[in-house]
């Protein structure tokens, strides 16, 4: 499956990871807040490290 690399977990960007998540793609996400890292990986995406570092397409 596709990995895809999400920068900006915010209140448009999870709804839009988690979605992507739900739909069988390997996430990874970037955020500036530590919090919005911590909900996404709980949900079942990765933690992605600053600038994605070529882990998927942006």
């Amino acid at each position: 499956m596709t990995t895809i690399s999400f920068i900006g977990l915010g209140t448009v960007g999870a709804p839009m990871a988690r979605n992507l998540l739900r739909s069988g793609f390997d996430v990874v996400g970037y955020n500036r807040s530590p919090a919005r890292i911590a909900e996404f990986v709980a949900a079942g995406g990765a933690r992605c490290p600053i600038g994605c570092g070529g882990r998927g397409p942006l």
